[in-house]
């Protein structure tokens, strides 16, 4: 049976019945919007006659009246009973396709100074502002040389899909609308959208930060004290606005409105830095953004910061077909931002020192006298135990003290709150930055505001009251304090792939990422009111860099935007692979970084703008041992001269998908061992025409002694070296082992979950359960169900633990007679989870009481669901429950 386009993901009527905390852990994906459903209408087919064939059971959230997707995405009235009227939706004649509202996380960089130090020389005249010291992402992509020669991205449009722009910021052209820098877009959203709500209007001002900081990336003008300039700072931005001003996400609905709005208003360039984890292309937002990339329009994603979680791990929309995932590199410059304090000494001289925001934020600017718990800076319990009886009131004071590693910070915040205490700052013992949380404890939720700074800074002022100065500090608001920049070179692995950045490639083997750019350590314009520049680091920040590539490259190649297959195999050709770097502080070694983590390598956009010979495609995925085969490349010289080119690779080392125990993922970076793949090539030296194409036949051997069962990944790059002194190169990879017989569910059981902890429920356990609105008890199941690969469909059961079914059970296509479902999930990433069950179904009722087993159904990878072998089920053992008397 194949399945029907409806994907169907965990309702929210499930949690009752599962218990109050969400039954997937985190990376998981995107979660459904509790009864929501987008509906793709068939050619031909209007709102209205939708709606008579769907029965009004339904509010419409909005209508999708484009080019490219004709539909609308619903709100079913009766959450309970969505998942059946789902799949009677799926089967109107209107219908082409349904899928669930998902909500997509916020965007999450990692912000410069949360991992960085002070007491790093201050960079007086920060990026762009020393010619000694021009701005590294440019120079190491050759950005530079292309500003040099005039080539700005004049011309072209880039719509910004993100929080908004502030386009109130003088580097980011002050004003909004013709002849403005941002000349046009929409707020989707309002500032109060939580993902059901929406407040749509013409202004999408920038009220967090993340679109503002994108922006800046790609075109800020360098008429700024800082003397920084985006990367085009000719084009012209859009700005569509898809997330509130709160913290919550985006749905899956705005963001198909907002690539298909940004596309039919004119966009020429669209970029999203906005994701969550999938492996799938058929993700319904996926589909939308391929839909726009196959109309001509290139479409940069950002490929993800899931670095930690190790391969098969990229992110919607990036996965989408012909969607260009962009990876991750690091900046060679490390910079630091700090917010700003002051402090004098005996009303002498204002000194400046960094700090790291805290909880809680409430400084107010105001200056007050410091008080120091100890004036010992070696004191390893300061605060520690409640401060003597005559200590004065702290109320007026900023309170210093040092970090502890012998007592909790709530112990020190409960005794310094118990004198008063409102505005604390704790110094380190090192020169690092730790920040801390205060405020939540019982004892100390008087304290307004919490600031955390270096030993170098906090051990000067206690000795400073040590020899009886009076210290008067000044602290502001994180929203509106300045900032202090920091800078180091990296001397270690200098241009590194990030390690936050999502290793690829999807669960179909198509190649992500595609390449990457510089997104770590990322100085960009900011929000006026929220300090105006800030250093941020995430394929956030590669993304719209590579935007911002393909705007320079179109123009110095003619200045019509190039067709996106085009470009990306001008950026992937002439890309430069790095080598491996276990990420953080470890340096390089002596072998390249494997395609899945950093695609063709880092983009050099001056040797893409002006190469006159490229190949396609931009990379060569092999697939699996099973459906392995010969692959072709074509060298395409647009060149005016005959070419001869070399051809040869240089392989990398291979890396375990499953740990040793065969079924568990490898997590963080996975374990390399140094055999690689085997390529021969139809020809090794071949001689291209000027305006010509020559196809090269490849065929791969994969490495030997390996353990199929672990899924080794092998990857590498292949050389196209030409007399016309061209140096290309394509990645290329493949997997050992049999994708669609893996264990894609190696533990999937019904646990006992109470005081005593977790176990394995022994076989024909009987649970007594509260019922519908009953109290929780000690004891209840709890499923567990743990995914080692992706999944296009998986679904629990509930079933008879007997051969004698109840009247009310159904014969699924798996061949065995369930109760109900517990829950049905589409288009599932690799994860796993632990939830107590409180005994219900999917659809909020409740089995009679009797003896049952749980079935797990998982579709396996490289299926489409047709066969009976298609299918892996697993049964929990049996068990039974009952319901309190009355």
């Amino acid at each position: 049976m194949v399945r029907s386009t409806l994907a169907l993901s965990l309702l929210a009527t499930a949690s009752a019945a599962l218990g109050a905390n969400s039954p997937l852990t985190e990376n998981t994906g995107p979660k459904q919007v509790p009864g929501a459903y987008i509906v793709e209408f068939e050619d031909g087919i209007s709102p209205s006659q939708f709606r008579t064939q769907a029965e009004p059971e339904y509010e419409t959230r909005m209508t999708f009246d484009y080019e490219l997707f004709k539909g609308a995405s619903i709100q079913l009235k009766d959450t309970e009973t969505a998942e059946e009227r789902a799949a009677q939706l799926a089967s109107l004649p209107a219908v082409k396709n349904i899928w669930p509202v998902r909500m997509y996380d916020r965007p999450n960089p990692i912000r410069g100074g949360e991992t960085g130090e002070a007491g790093r020389p201050l960079f007086k005249r920060q990026l762009g502002g020393n010619e000694t010291t021009p701005y590294p992402p440019h120079i190491m992509t050759g950005v530079d040389k292309l500003h040099a020669e005039g080539i700005t991205g004049k011309g072209v449009t880039i719509a910004v899909i993100d929080t908004g722009i502030d386009y109130h910021h003088p580097s980011l052209g002050g004003c909004f609308g013709e002849g403005c820098l941002v000349a046009y877009g929409y707020d989707l959203v309002g500032d109060d959208y939580d993902g059901t709500n929406t407040y749509p209007d013409d202004d999408p001002d920038d009220c967090s930060g993340h679109g503002t900081h994108v922006a800046g990336i790609i075109a800020a003008q360098g008429e700024n004290p800082e003397g920084f300039s985006g990367a085009a700072p000719g084009v012209t931005l859009a700005a569509y606005r898809v997330f509130g001003c709160g913290r919550g996400g985006t749905s899956s609905d705005i963001l198909i409105a907002a690539f298909n709005m940004a596309y039919e208003q004119g966009a020429d360039i669209i970029t999203g830095s906005v994701l969550d984890a999938s492996g799938w292309p058929q993700d319904p937002w996926s589909v939308a953004v391929s839909r726009i990339v196959e109309k001509g329009v290139p479409c940069t994603l950002a490929a993800g910061n899931y670095g930690g979680v190790g391969l098969f791990f990229s992110s919607a929309a990036a996965d989408g077909k012909g969607v260009t995932a962009v990876a991750s590199f690091d900046n060679p410059l490390v910079i630091s931002l700090w917010l700003r304090a002051s402090y004098s000494v005996d009303d002498g001289e204002s000194v400046d020192v960094a700090w790291g925001r805290s909880w809680p934020e409430g400084f107010d600017n105001v200056e007050r006298e410091v008080w120091a718990s100890s004036l010992d800076i070696t004191n390893p319990i300061d605060a520690c135990q409640p401060l003597p009886d005559d200590t004065p009131d702290l109320g007026d004071y900023y309170v210093l003290f040092r970090l502890s590693r012998e007592c909790n910070i709530e112990d020190q915040t409960t005794n310094l709150a118990a004198k008063g205490a409102r505005f604390i700052v704790r110094y380190n013992d090192d020169d690092r930055i730790y920040s801390f949380s205060a405020g939540y404890s019982e004892g100390d939720q008087n304290i307004l505001g919490a600031a955390a700074i270096g030993a170098k800074e906090g051990e000067a002022i206690v000795k400073a009251l040590e020899a009886g100065s009076v210290v008067k500090a000044t602290f502001a608001h994180p929203n509106s304090a300045d900032k202090l920049f920091f800078r180091d070179w990296d001397t270690v692995n200098p241009g590194a792939v990030s390690g936050f950045t999502s290793w690829g490639p999807t669960y179909e083997m198509d190649f992500k990422p595609q390449f990457g750019a510089p997104g770590g350590d990322v100085f960009s314009t900011y929000p006026v009111e929220l300090g105006m520049y800030d250093v941020l680091s995430g394929t956030s920040m590669a993304t719209p860099f590579v935007a911002a590539a393909y705007a320079l490259v179109s123009e110095a190649r003619g200045g019509a935007v190039l067709e996106p297959a085009v470009l990306e195999s001008l950026f992937a050709s002439t890309a430069k692979p790095q080598l491996w770097s276990g990420g953080g502080s470890s340096p390089f070694e002596d072998w390249l970084a494997p395609g899945a983590q950093q695609g063709a390598g880092l983009i050099q956009v001056y040797d893409a703008a002006y190469a006159t010979a490229r190949l396609e495609p931009s990379g060569l995925s092999f697939n699996d041992t099973v459906n392995s085969g010969p692959m072709n490349f074509t060298i395409v010289n647009e060149g005016s001269e005959d070419v001869v080119f070399e051809i040869s690779h240089v392989p990398t080392r291979t890396l375990y998908t499953l740990t040793e125990d065969e079924l568990t993922a490898e997590v963080g970076f996975p374990e390399s061992v140094p055999q690689t793949a085997e390529l021969s090539f139809s020809e090794t030296k071949v001689t291209v025409g000027a305006g010509s194409t020559v196809t090269i036949e490849v065929v791969a051997t994969a490495p030997e002694g390996l353990n199929e069962k672990r899924y080794p990944y092998w990857s590498g790059y292949i050389a196209v070296n030409g007399t016309d002194s061209s140096a290309l190169s394509i990645p290329y990879q493949g997997i050992s082992g049999s994708l669609y017989e893996a264990n894609v569910v190696p533990e999937a059981w019904l646990a006992v979950s109470g005081r005593d902890g977790q176990f394995p429920a022994p076989p024909n356990m009987t649970f007594v359960l509260p019922g519908p609105g009953g109290d929780q008890p000690d004891v209840t199941p709890a499923i567990v169900f743990n995914l080692a690969w992706g999944t296009k469909y998986t679904a629990l059961h509930l079933v008879p633990a007997s051969t004698s079914p109840l009247n009310s059970t159904v014969t699924t296509q798996w061949g065995f007679e369930s109760i109900g479902k517990i829950w049905e999930h589409e288009l599932v990433v690799r994860a796993g989870f632990t939830s107590p069950w409180r005994g219900g179904l999917g659809d909020g009722t409740y089995p009679p009481a009797g003896s049952y087993k749980l079935a797990f159904v998982v579709q396996r990878m490289f299926s489409d669901g047709s066969r009976e072998e298609d299918w892996i089920v697993r049964y929990s053992v049996p068990f039974s429950f009952a319901y309190p008397s009355a």
